[in-house]
């Protein structure tokens, strides 16, 4: 659902960049109806606009001007579990809008830090951030962070296998993790816990197949607690 309201004109700049013709929206999110986000305009998935724009979109995308899949599943599990991010320090790795940062700090958590190396990545989230009135800090490193992480989360970054060793790194600069993904039946640690199976699409919905539309949760290095599963 998109909201009749007119974000600055500078995000729809960094857009038509890689989507020609397209414009930037405040739209609220299927799973997440808490959360609004600075979005690509669409009225309907099969809009021509739109279509003629997947091949460059895929080529060279604004991750941040869609809310994928996971990043969907993983803010609506923050939000449902706010007990395991009240009063922690919160870091967002690869946070493209920032969706799940946003979830993070309306879930309680004392500080939150959405990280995305893209320029226009980081004017996304702190947009996104004062649409639903949270602060978050965007940095583009986490080099940029000086004080201890206890908390990182993550959705939509194994589309490629050469990042899955993030996901040690992950671990060594911070105790718990949570990682959302489509692609992955097993991230291959022995301590990994399957939060949460669920269904969703991209926002808004570009993935005709719904081949990626099966997200699972996982909770990294013993941190967390199994809370079952919802296949949608």
């Amino acid at each position: 659902m998109q909201d009749l309201f007119t974000p600055h004109s500078i995000l729809t700049q960094c857009v038509i960049r890689s989507m020609p013709g397209e414009t930037i929206v405040s739209t609220r999110l299927p799973l997440c109806p808490e959360i609004r986000l600075y979005l690509v305009a669409s009225n309907k998935p099969e809009s021509e606009s739109i279509q003629s724009n997947i091949a460059s979109l895929m080529d060279a995308p604004p991750y941040w001007a869609l809310c994928w899949a996971g990043g969907q599943v993983l803010a609506r599990y923050v939000l449902d579990n706010p007990k395991q991010l009240k009063g922690k320090t919160v870091l967002d790795m690869g946070a493209g809008s920032g969706v799940a940062a946003i979830a993070a700090a309306m879930a309680g958590a004392k500080k939150v830090y959405a990280c995305d190396c893209d320029t226009d990545a980081i004017l996304a989230i702190q947009e996104n951030a004062g649409l639903n009135h949270v602060e978050i800090e965007a940095v583009q490193t986490m080099d940029q962070i000086s004080e201890k992480i206890d908390l990182i989360i993550a959705a939509d970054l194994l589309y490629d296998g050469s990042n899955i060793p993030l996901l040690e790194q992950f671990l060594k600069s911070s105790d718990q993790v949570l990682i959302a993904d489509s692609r992955m039946d097993d991230l291959g640690f022995p301590d990994q816990k399957l939060l949460l199976k669920q269904r969703a699409s991209t926002c808004p919905d570009l993935d005709n197949t719904g081949e990626y539309s099966q997200v699972s949760v996982w909770g990294l290095n013993g941190s967390v607690t199994e809370v079952g599963s919802n296949t949608g």
